[in-house]
This record gives structure tokens, sequence and C-alpha cells, in this order.
């Protein structure tokens, strides 16, 4: 964790120190691939070693300083972070607006330039592909070179949570960096140290985030979050005892709200998927691995109702509904399928 900054890394000490002492010290690979579930801490992982390399103290990142503070705010002149949607040197491209979910062979272009000069202030330049899957087939073809005969001063860090979406060429040519889900315990003390909130609220987050630090993090600063957890999971309820009429209108509404605002949207489905995984979980006989421990009786039930075959197609549907409208598939027909493919429970269950 670097002071006064948001970039707070939990349990994975293991990893990131060893890896950032061969930074400061000159032993780095020139290129890691941070992998590992989503909200662990694969990006903070990434900007911390960034600071790493650019932190002119002796014990970088030391968290105090100028370059370690432009870091954390994304705006130091030595790291780089490509995203889908943008920059690149084509004055008549704005990617910000295409809607892009790619990031694009002129985007690589432009890093590549600037790899190429000698770094600004640090003691390297630094490029962060973050999620590095976003990469198209032509992007990726074209940052190949560069991977292979890296430029002297650089370092480059792939994030990715679906490391096989990546060509094994380009996977060989990174140094692993593998994170995993982190204690219950671990999260509910920084929670309590950082994030400014009783015992009794960071120990419920502690447990909702099944391992995810950084989830639980985001959680903490949204004062209403455990309101709009209970009215989500109250939706998936319904729906599971929902026909087929009330089932299209709901698809239709979210379709609605998809237009307007993509994050709501993920958040229910995220919390769909956490419900129905429990289902699976106590359909399974194994409840000790369920999140939603306060909602227990009633995915009881539905396990009863749904057996595990049920659960499971649940969670299909889901998956794919989520793949669906992240590949820009007409949010209303994703929906609609993911309806249609969600398992009908008997009125009265749950």
């Amino acid at each position: 964790m670097l002071e006064g900054t948001p970039l707070t890394l939990v349990g994975h000490d293991a990893v990131a120190v060893p890896t950032m002492l061969a930074v400061r010290t000159g032993r780095a690979a020139h290129a890691y691939l941070v992998s590992g579930p989503a909200h662990t801490g694969k990006s903070t992982l990434a900007r911390l070693l960034a600071a790493a390399a650019v932190c002119l103290d002796d014990a970088a990142p030391c968290g105090r300083c100028s370059a370690c503070h432009r870091v954390a705010q994304g705006v130091h002149p030595d790291v780089e972070t490509l995203r889908p949607g943008g920059v690149c040197d084509s004055s008549d491209h704005d990617h910000s607006t295409d809607r892009s979910r790619d990031i694009r062979i002129c985007q690589v272009r432009r890093v590549e330039r600037l790899l190429s000069l000698s770094p600004y202030e640090g003691r390297c330049r630094v490029l962060i592909f973050d999620p590095a899957d976003a990469l198209n087939s032509q992007s990726a073809d074209a940052f190949l070179k560069t991977l292979e005969e890296p430029p002297p001063r650089s370092l480059m860090m792939l994030v990715t949570a679906e490391p096989g979406l990546l060509s094994d060429t380009i996977r060989s040519r990174c140094r692993a960096l593998t994170l995993s889900r982190v204690s219950e315990e671990a999260i509910r003390q920084v929670l309590i140290a950082t994030g400014g909130i009783d015992a009794d609220r960071a120990a419920v987050l502690a447990r909702l985030a099944g391992g995810r630090a950084g989830w639980a993090l985001t959680a903490a600063r949204a004062p209403d979050f455990l309101t709009q957890r209970a009215r989500r999971l109250d939706e998936a309820v319904t729906l599971a005892r929902a026909g087929r009429v009330e089932r299209l209108a709901a698809a239709e509404r979210l379709a609605a709200v998809f237009t307007r605002n993509r994050d709501e949207v993920s958040a229910t489905l995220s919390t769909w998927v956490d419900w129905w995984r429990d289902v699976l979980l106590m359909a399974a006989g194994v409840p000790a691995g369920m999140v939603n421990t306060d909602r227990q009786d009633e995915i009881e039930a539905a396990a009863g109702a749904s057996r595990a075959a049920g659960a499971w197609r649940a969670l299909v549907a889901l998956r794919q509904a989520r793949q669906d409208l992240e590949s820009n598939v007409s949010p209303r027909l994703a929906l609609d399928a993911l309806m249609l493919g969600l398992p009908l429970l008997p009125r009265g269950v749950t």
C-alpha cells in the first residue's frame, strides 16, 4: 500500500514484495502477465510495480514522493495505461465515442513510439495493458514484436482476468504473476483499517466479497451498497419463480437501463450469479462456500426445487448474457435469452 494514495493491495505480499524488489534493483523481467479473478488487486499490483519503477527513493515505491502519487492518480509521464477507448496518434480517431471494446492497433503504435523514447524523469518507461485481453488480433500481432524485442529501460505489464484469451506466444514472453482470492479475515481487517467502517459492516462485506478485496473496498465506499444488494437479490428470487410474461417484462426493463447505465446491469447480473452459485453449492451439498449466508433459507428452498442441474443452467445462461452484452449483442435479445434460460421454480418456493 502507498500511504496517502488509493493503492491498497491486500494479501499478496508473497507475489508483490519480491517483484517490487526486482523492479527496484533492475532485475525485473521486461514483461509481466498479472492475472487472477476479478477484483483481487491485479490493476493495483501493476500500478505498485510502476511506482517501484519510477520512484527514485532507495526504498521505492516510497508512497510519499510526487512520482508515487502521480502513478496512483494515473498522471505520471513515464507510465502509460492502455484501455479500450484510449488515445492514439491519429488526429481523426476518437475511440472514446466509438464504443469499441478493443485496444486498437493505432493505440499500440502510439505506445510503441513512447517506449522508444528515453524516460521523462524515472528510471524507465512503463506500459500497462488493462485489460490485456482487450487486444484484438491485429493489435496483439503488432505488439508482439515489441514484446519480443523490448526497448531498453522499459517495463510492460499485461493485466487480465482471462489469460486464456491471450495467445500462447504472448503469454510465453511474460513472467507470470498470479493473484488468488484472499482470506475473509484479511479483507475484514483492511476494511476496518482503511475503509473507516464499523466492525459489523466490515464483517458482512468481507463475507460477501468472496476473497475479492477490491470488490470489498469499492462496496465499502458506497453507503447504499447493502440496500442495493438486497434489492438485486430480491429480484433474483422473484424471477426464479416468475412466469415467462413477467420475465420478458423484466428483460425489457433491464435493456432500457443498460442503454443508460451499463454498470448497473453488470452489478445486477453479478449479484444474480452469486445467488445461483450459492444455490448450486447448496444443491451439491457444499454450503460452506456460500456467499449470501443471510439468505440461506431461501437458497436452500431453491436448491431443493432446482437441483444442481437447474442452478448450473442458470449460471450458464447468466455467463452467456454477460458475454453477449460485452460483445455488443442487442441488449434486449441477450436479456430475453437469459430470462428464457433461467430454470422455473414452482411458485411458493423461496
